[in-house]
């Protein structure tokens, strides 16, 4: 009964306070993150393994509340989780794995991609 409700209520506060938590990683990582490694944007793409999607929010042109999937098998990013390397691209419109759909969308021309894949204290890649 209500002990069962508690519980709904705290796991639905606790996914309420980390989708928050990433909001702000996402705001972060776009408003500051380009000037520590001295790029004009930064991206952070989360690593879904149930939907095998990785997944971005709030890129550069794009609305606040818009997000990127794409799947994570494909594009530049989806080679980094998939390898679990680091990729550097010195021009992404020369490479077979740059996807420019939202070039397009935005009006933006990407120049250089590194994709670095971000993994957890057990070696399993949550972000890239």
């Amino acid at each position: 009964g209500a002990t069962s409700l508690l519980w709904l209520d705290l796991e639905a506060a606790e996914r309420a306070k980390r989708a928050k938590e990433l909001d702000t990683i996402f705001k972060t990582m776009m408003t500051h993150g380009g000037s520590l490694i001295k790029s004009e944007r930064c991206s952070v793409f989360v690593v879904d393994h149930n939907s095998k999607e990785v997944w971005s929010k709030f890129g550069g042109g794009l609305d606040k509340d818009d997000v990127i999937r794409l799947p994570w098998d494909k594009g530049i990013v989806g080679r980094a989780v998939q390898s679990g390397e680091m990729i550097n691209i010195k021009d992404a419109y020369e490479s077979d794995w740059f996807d420019q759909t939202h070039d397009k969308k935005t009006g933006f021309r990407t120049r250089s991609v590194m994709a670095l894949p971000v993994k957890d204290e057990d070696g399993k890649i949550v972000a890239c």
